[in-house]
């Protein structure tokens, strides 16, 4: 390969350098690899076995705030962040039974984040209902009758009320409409 071909590649690839491909320069006999974009990255305890994270505002400063769910210590985590791309140390919160999924939005209509659990090892769902300081008071739970493994939490019918969709084990779908007031039913 000429070195023209060389640099023609480097042109062509443009974004998947980011990506980890080594390229050959003209005056080098190895190949160049560009700085790993996520080198500088920071860990963070969570629970045992986090399954699920989502990103919100939790405690109302703008900044996005993270949420796992951690399946073997039947907890959720919450880190709040800094607003730096940081995040304050975690939170936990014991929860249901096998926590396996989550989905956040408003179900009380508060103006707060509220969050729903699948709670895979009680066969129910249940919800926390945020404070607006990223603390949770524990909500109502609803059976399922068979190990839910997801969550969809959104207006599904048309009512400006969030409801919540469970996908469950046995290759089913259970909706429950929402209330508005941080209460389910079943459709």
């Amino acid at each position: 390969m000429t070195c023209d071909a060389k640099e023609a590649i480097c042109s062509a690839v443009g974004l998947s350098v980011l990506m980890g491909i080594a390229l050959w320069g003209c005056s080098k006999a190895e190949p160049y690899l560009p700085p790993d974009p996520f080198y500088y990255f920071a860990s963070y305890p969570v629970g045992k076995n986090p399954t699920t994270i989502t990103t919100g505002d939790l405690n109302h400063d703008s900044f996005t705030d993270l949420i796992t769910t951690n399946i073997s210590s039947n907890t959720v985590s919450i880190l709040l962040g800094n607003g730096d791309g940081t995040f304050k140390d975690q939170m936990q919160l014991h929860v249901c039974q096998e926590p396996r999924a989550l989905a956040m939005n408003d179900f009380n209509e508060d103006g707060h984040a509220d969050v729903a659990l699948a709670c895979s090892g009680g066969d129910e769902v249940a919800l926390l209902l945020g404070r607006g300081n990223g603390k949770f008071e524990e909500g109502a739970r609803y059976p399922v009758h068979r190990s839910p493994v997801s969550l969809a939490a959104e207006d599904v019918n048309g009512d400006h009320h969030i409801d919540l969709a469970v996908a469950l084990r046995n290759d089913k779908v259970k909706v429950f409409l929402g209330t508005g007031k941080g209460e389910l039913r079943h459709r």
